[in-house]
């Protein structure tokens, strides 16, 4: 194991490129420096750096340990700025990861609410799709999530918020845009930009699909039901998105027409099973229950 002065010397000459810089940030001497990296290689039996030309180089291996080394910084720097917010007693911070039509469409208005009620809560949203957000929930690094229903996890404690429709998106001049209402038969028909094999919207319409035994003609796999959106302006062909998506203004020159029979898609709060929710993410989590049932 390295000690957390080596993790901080070893950043320093990787991140400034010689013995040198790294003793110039660090407020130290070269030789201590010089040191300190040699001892490293020592503790870890791999050779890290070459000498050429008087000047220590890092090996690729070097580089391989610091993607790692810089992963527990980026903790380190965390835990530094927690406790200088709470020395100076700054705001709650408010961590939400979401999925890219959740933190698009639903989100924004409801945590400006939040901010009115809560002036002095932080917020930092991040989009991620559904095992990332797992993780970041799992690791401590996110306070609530909100997608739709994620895989199982012990470590998680997950709650149905509500529903939202799932509708089928179409350029005005598509044949089908003149319906009212569209069957999974008519889409099946054309070419379907889909979710990617990862992502709980895949599972969903491929189990409808495959319950009335159809097997749509899909190329193009994404990411979000917006990116799905531009892929049919773009003429690629025409998609499934829920309804928040759907309804978009940036995508009002698509029409957005409901299935028959109706489809819809649960919206889930979720959240580590070990970190109770605070007073402002129980708020938030109220406000999309509402939303959602409106």
């Amino acid at each position: 194991m390295l000690s957390l002065r080596q993790i901080e010397v070893f950043r320093a000459f990787m991140v400034t490129g010689t013995v040198s810089d790294a003793a110039r940030l660090l407020g130290v001497s070269q030789p201590s420096i010089s040191t300190i990296l040699l001892h490293i290689q020592d503790r870890l039996q791999v050779r890290l750096y070459h000498r050429v030309r008087g000047r220590l180089l890092p090996t690729p291996e070097a580089m391989r340990l610091l993607d790692e080394i810089q992963n527990i910084w980026d903790g380190i720097e965390r835990v530094r700025l927690a406790a200088a917010d709470l020395r100076q007693g700054l705001p709650e911070i408010l961590r939400i990861a979401a999925s890219p039509s959740l933190g698009v469409d639903v989100l924004p208005p409801l945590i400006t609410a939040l901010r009115t009620n809560r002036p002095n809560v932080r917020i930092k949203l991040e989009l991620l799709t559904p095992l990332p957000l797992m993780r970041s929930l799992l690791e401590g690094r996110t306070d609530i999530g909100f997608n739709v229903p994620l895989l199982e996890d012990p470590g998680l404690i997950t709650e149905t918020a509500g529903q939202i429709g799932i509708f089928c998106v179409v350029p005005q001049i598509h044949d089908l845009a003149k319906l009212k209402q569209v069957s999974l038969e008519d889409v099946a028909k054309y070419p379907l930009v889909m979710h990617s094999q990862d992502q709980p919207e895949r599972r969903l319409v491929e189990e409808l699909f495959s319950a009335r035994g159809l097997f749509p003609d899909s190329s193009i796999h994404v990411q979000s039901g917006q990116s799905a959106c531009r892929f049919v302006k773009a003429g690629a062909g025409i998609a499934l998105v829920d309804g928040f998506t759907a309804r978009d203004t940036a995508f009002a020159d698509l029409r957005a027409i409901p299935l028959a029979p109706a489809a819809h898609m649960d919206v889930c709060v979720v959240w580590n099973a070990n970190r109770p929710l605070g007073a402002a993410a129980s708020e938030l989590q109220a406000a999309i229950t509402r939303q959602l049932s409106d």
